[in-house]
Protein backbone atom coordinates (compact mmCIF):
# COMPACT_ATOMS: atom_id res chain seq x y z
CA UNK A 1 0.00 0.00 0.00
CA UNK A 2 1.41 3.34 -1.05
CA UNK A 3 1.42 6.12 1.53
CA UNK A 4 -0.11 9.43 0.49
CA UNK A 5 0.42 12.68 2.34
CA UNK A 6 -1.74 15.82 2.22
CA UNK A 7 -0.24 19.11 3.39
CA UNK A 8 -1.12 22.80 3.45
CA UNK A 9 0.48 25.14 0.92
CA UNK A 10 2.93 26.56 3.46
CA UNK A 11 4.89 23.30 3.29
CA UNK A 12 6.83 25.23 0.66
CA UNK A 13 7.92 27.89 3.16
CA UNK A 14 11.02 26.05 4.36
CA UNK A 15 13.16 23.17 3.20
CA UNK A 16 12.37 21.32 6.41
CA UNK A 17 9.87 19.54 6.52
CA UNK A 18 9.39 19.53 2.72
CA UNK A 19 12.70 17.90 1.90
CA UNK A 20 12.54 15.06 4.47
CA UNK A 21 8.92 14.24 3.58
CA UNK A 22 9.73 14.25 -0.13
CA UNK A 23 12.77 12.03 0.38
CA UNK A 24 10.90 9.66 2.71
CA UNK A 25 8.26 9.15 0.03
CA UNK A 26 10.99 8.21 -2.45
CA UNK A 27 11.68 11.53 -4.15
CA UNK A 28 15.10 12.83 -5.14
CA UNK A 29 15.40 16.35 -3.67
CA UNK A 30 17.83 17.48 -6.37
CA UNK A 31 15.06 17.01 -8.97
CA UNK A 32 12.86 19.72 -7.43
CA UNK A 33 15.19 21.93 -5.40
CA UNK A 34 15.95 24.57 -8.03
CA UNK A 35 12.30 24.90 -9.13
CA UNK A 36 11.19 25.08 -5.47
CA UNK A 37 13.67 27.90 -4.87
CA UNK A 38 12.35 29.81 -7.90
CA UNK A 39 8.75 30.04 -6.75
CA UNK A 40 9.61 30.22 -3.04
CA UNK A 41 11.78 33.26 -3.71
CA UNK A 42 9.02 34.85 -5.79
CA UNK A 43 6.56 34.43 -2.91
CA UNK A 44 9.00 35.93 -0.42
CA UNK A 45 9.65 38.94 -2.65
CA UNK A 46 5.97 39.88 -2.68
CA UNK A 47 5.27 42.52 -0.08
CA UNK A 48 1.85 42.26 1.52
CA UNK A 49 0.12 45.56 2.00
CA UNK A 50 -0.18 46.04 5.74
CA UNK A 51 -1.38 49.54 6.41
CA UNK A 52 -0.39 51.03 9.77
CA UNK A 53 -3.85 52.48 10.35
CA UNK A 54 -5.57 49.17 9.53
CA UNK A 55 -3.31 47.25 11.90
CA UNK A 56 -3.82 49.84 14.61
CA UNK A 57 -7.62 49.59 14.21
CA UNK A 58 -7.59 45.79 14.31
CA UNK A 59 -5.45 45.68 17.46
CA UNK A 60 -7.55 48.41 19.04
CA UNK A 61 -10.69 46.31 18.44
CA UNK A 62 -9.04 43.39 20.21
CA UNK A 63 -8.19 45.53 23.25
CA UNK A 64 -11.65 47.12 23.29
CA UNK A 65 -13.34 43.73 23.33
CA UNK A 66 -11.31 42.58 26.36
CA UNK A 67 -12.71 42.49 29.87
CA UNK A 68 -10.45 43.72 32.65
CA UNK A 69 -6.78 44.68 32.55
CA UNK A 70 -5.25 41.26 31.91
CA UNK A 71 -4.40 40.41 28.31
CA UNK A 72 -5.81 36.95 27.68
CA UNK A 73 -4.11 34.27 25.64
CA UNK A 74 -6.90 34.60 23.09
CA UNK A 75 -6.16 38.33 22.71
CA UNK A 76 -2.44 37.58 22.32
CA UNK A 77 -3.21 34.96 19.66
CA UNK A 78 -5.54 37.38 17.87
CA UNK A 79 -2.84 40.08 17.83
CA UNK A 80 -0.28 37.57 16.55
CA UNK A 81 -2.71 36.65 13.80
CA UNK A 82 -3.00 40.28 12.75
CA UNK A 83 0.79 40.69 12.75
CA UNK A 84 1.21 37.60 10.56
CA UNK A 85 -0.37 39.61 7.77
CA UNK A 86 3.05 41.29 7.43
CA UNK A 87 4.43 38.01 6.08
CA UNK A 88 3.98 37.06 2.43
CA UNK A 89 3.62 33.47 3.63
CA UNK A 90 0.47 34.38 5.58
CA UNK A 91 -1.11 35.46 2.31
CA UNK A 92 0.34 32.50 0.44
CA UNK A 93 -1.22 30.12 2.94
CA UNK A 94 -4.60 31.83 2.53
CA UNK A 95 -4.55 31.85 -1.27
CA UNK A 96 -2.13 29.11 -2.27
CA UNK A 97 -1.18 28.76 -5.91
CA UNK A 98 -2.85 32.05 -6.83
CA UNK A 99 -0.19 33.94 -4.85
CA UNK A 100 2.62 32.74 -7.14
CA UNK A 101 3.47 35.24 -9.89
CA UNK A 102 2.71 34.27 -13.49
CA UNK A 103 5.34 33.03 -15.87
CA UNK A 104 8.53 31.25 -14.90
CA UNK A 105 7.58 31.05 -11.21
CA UNK A 106 4.25 29.36 -11.93
CA UNK A 107 5.94 26.99 -14.39
CA UNK A 108 8.48 26.03 -11.71
CA UNK A 109 5.64 25.46 -9.24
CA UNK A 110 3.80 23.23 -11.71
CA UNK A 111 6.91 21.11 -12.25
CA UNK A 112 7.34 20.67 -8.50
CA UNK A 113 3.66 19.83 -8.04
CA UNK A 114 3.86 17.14 -10.73
CA UNK A 115 6.87 15.53 -9.00
CA UNK A 116 5.15 15.70 -5.61
CA UNK A 117 1.99 14.06 -6.92
CA UNK A 118 4.04 11.32 -8.58
CA UNK A 119 5.34 10.20 -5.19
CA UNK A 120 2.09 10.71 -3.26
CA UNK A 121 2.61 14.15 -1.72
CA UNK A 122 -0.44 16.36 -2.29
CA UNK A 123 -0.41 20.06 -1.53
CA UNK A 124 -3.69 21.89 -1.02
CA UNK A 125 -3.38 24.39 -3.85
CA UNK A 126 -5.97 26.76 -2.39
CA UNK A 127 -3.78 27.28 0.68
CA UNK A 128 -5.00 25.22 3.58
CA UNK A 129 -7.62 22.64 4.48
CA UNK A 130 -9.89 25.36 5.85
CA UNK A 131 -9.99 27.01 2.41
CA UNK A 132 -12.31 24.25 1.21
CA UNK A 133 -15.19 25.49 3.39
CA UNK A 134 -15.15 29.24 3.82
CA UNK A 135 -18.64 29.35 5.33
CA UNK A 136 -17.29 27.73 8.50
CA UNK A 137 -15.09 29.91 10.65
CA UNK A 138 -12.28 28.78 12.88
CA UNK A 139 -9.24 26.66 12.39
CA UNK A 140 -7.99 23.16 13.14
CA UNK A 141 -10.07 20.75 15.21
CA UNK A 142 -12.87 23.28 15.85
CA UNK A 143 -13.21 23.88 12.14
CA UNK A 144 -13.20 20.15 11.36
CA UNK A 145 -15.85 19.48 14.00
CA UNK A 146 -18.16 22.08 12.42
CA UNK A 147 -17.53 20.86 8.87
CA UNK A 148 -18.28 17.28 9.88
CA UNK A 149 -21.87 18.32 10.62
CA UNK A 150 -22.35 18.98 6.90
CA UNK A 151 -23.40 16.30 4.44
CA UNK A 152 -19.94 15.37 3.20
CA UNK A 153 -21.30 13.45 0.23
CA UNK A 154 -23.71 16.02 -1.21
CA UNK A 155 -23.00 19.50 0.19
CA UNK A 156 -22.18 21.67 -2.86
CA UNK A 157 -19.61 23.71 -0.93
CA UNK A 158 -17.61 20.53 -0.35
CA UNK A 159 -17.38 19.66 -4.06
CA UNK A 160 -13.80 21.05 -4.42
CA UNK A 161 -12.74 19.00 -1.38
CA UNK A 162 -14.33 15.86 -2.81
CA UNK A 163 -12.60 16.47 -6.15
CA UNK A 164 -9.27 16.95 -4.39
CA UNK A 165 -9.67 13.66 -2.51
CA UNK A 166 -10.61 11.87 -5.75
CA UNK A 167 -7.30 13.01 -7.25
CA UNK A 168 -5.48 11.76 -4.15
CA UNK A 169 -7.02 8.28 -4.22
CA UNK A 170 -6.81 7.74 -8.00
Amino acid sequence: MKIKVIVDFDIFKTENPLRPIYKELGGNWVEIESDWKIFKSAIEQKKPELQKKDLENEISKIFTSMDGDIVSQKAIDDIKGKLKKASPWAYAKETGRAFIPSGEQTQAYERVQAKLKDIGLFVIETGELESFVKSVGGHGPKWITKVMTKNLKTDPELKPARNFIKRVIE
